[in-house]
């Protein structure tokens, strides 16, 4: 296997990694927001955004038609399930 494979290889395996700990936290939680993840994973939310568009875009993650309000922004965020 090519280095170049080898890495491409590893990014993927290591995004499959990121969305399952998203889908997982999902689970656990009965839902939650971008903010919530955040909090909870304790990464950026530049990392926690496009793990939940992957998951949507698989048909695991999907929108629950509710909201939360984050208490340090006051804004509402999508309730994702």
């Amino acid at each position: 296997m090519k280095d170049t494979q080898r890495t491409a290889f590893a990014e993927l395996n290591n995004k499959q990694q990121k969305q399952a700990l998203v889908l997982k936290a999902i689970k656990s939680y009965n839902g939650l927001t971008f903010f919530e993840l955040v909090k909870i994973l304790e990464w950026p939310i530049n990392r926690v955004t496009p793990r939940v568009n992957e998951l949507v875009k698989i048909g695991l993650v999907k929108d629950s038609g509710s909201t939360r309000v984050n208490p340090e922004s006051r804004k509402s965020g999508v309730v994702w399930v």
